[in-house]
C-alpha cells in the first residue's frame, strides 16, 4: 500500500525500519491512519480503502502511534508528551492527557471509553474524556523490564502487553492481566504485539512469524494450538535480520 502523498511511514531509531506503532486500522478495515514524513514534517495521514492516497488530518502535526476508537470515530494519539484525539473526518483536536517526559510506546481505546497506554515503565489508565493517568501496572525495575504494546480486550476487563528485559527481544513475552488486579500471567513466551480479533483468536508475533491461536477472551485462555499465518515478517530492531 502506498503512502503517498507521505514519502516514508515514521521510522524508528535508528532510521532504518518503520516504527511498529507507525499504523492503525479502523474498526471496521476500511480505513488506515497512519504517521507519515514529508518535507521533515511528520503528522497523521488518513487513507480509505478505496482511494489511492491519502489525506493528511489537520492539527496533528509531530504525531505518532495513532490508535482508533472502538466505534472508528476517533483517533487518538502521541504528541509534545501529550495524548490527543482527533474526529476521523477532521476538526477540533483535543489533549485527554499530559504525560512529561513520556516514553512512547502504545496506547489502545477500551470499549468503556478508557484509554491504556503503555511507557515502558508502567502501563497506565486515562478517560477518553480527559483527566490524570493511574497505573495498572509497573514493570520489574530490578531486571530492566519494559511494558510496551498494549491492547485493551472486549469488556474491558484484562489488556494485554508485551514484556521486554532490557532492548533484549529474545525475553519477550507476552502477558495478560486482568483490570482487578487478581490475575497476571504469561500467555504466550517469545510472544509480542498481541492483537485480539472478532473471530475468537490472538494474533501476535514470535521469532519474525505472524501467528495466530485460539483465545476465550471471556476466561482469557488459550483454547488451542497457535499456527503460523506469515513467515519472516519485519517486527523488531534487534531481531536477526531475516526478520
Amino acid at each position: 500500500m502506498s503512502v503517498l502523498p507521505a514519502e516514508n511511514l515514521v521510522w524508528s531509531l535508528p532510521l532504518v525500519r518503520p516504527s511498529r506503532t507507525a499504523m492503525a486500522i479502523a474498526p471496521d478495515g476500511r480505513t488506515v491512519v497512519f504517521a507519515g514524513t514529508r518535507n521533515k514534517v511528520t503528522q497523521l495521514y488518513a487513507r480509505t480503502l478505496d482511494r489511492a492516497e491519502a489525506n493528511a488530518i489537520a492539527g496533528t502535526e509531530d504525531a505518532i502511534a495513532p490508535f482508533f476508537s472502538p466505534d472508528g470515530a476517533w483517533i487518538g494519539f502521541w504528541t509534545a508528551n501529550k495524548i490527543k484525539k482527533v474526529p476521523v473526518g477532521g476538526g477540533a483536536v483535543a489533549t485527554i492527557c499530559d504525560l512529561p517526559n513520556a516514553n512512547i510506546s502504545s496506547a489502545s481505546w477500551a470499549d468503556d471509553g478508557s484509554i491504556f497506554f503503555a511507557n515502558r515503565a508502567t502501563v497506565s489508565k486515562v478517560s477518553s474524556a480527559g483527566g490524570t493517568s493511574t497505573p495498572v501496572v509497573t514493570a520489574d525495575a530490578s531486571k530492566s523490564e519494559r511494558l510496551l504494546l498494549v491492547q485493551a480486550l472486549p469488556g474491558a476487563k484484562a489488556i494485554l502487553f508485551t514484556s521486554v528485559l532490557s532492548f533484549d527481544w529474545a525475553t519477550a513475552n507476552l502477558f495478560v492481566q486482568s483490570l482487578d488486579g487478581s490475575d497476571r500471567r504469561v500467555l504466550m513466551p517469545g510472544g509480542s504485539d498481541a492483537r485480539y480479533v472478532n473471530t475468537g483468536h490472538l494474533l501476535y508475533m514470535k521469532s519474525g512469524s505472524l501467528m495466530a491461536v485460539p483465545f476465550n477472551v471471556q476466561s482469557r485462555q488459550i483454547t488451542g494450538a497457535p499456527v503460523a499465518l506469515v513467515e519472516a515478517v519485519m517486527h523488531a530492531l534487534n531481531i536477526p535480520k531475516r526478520q
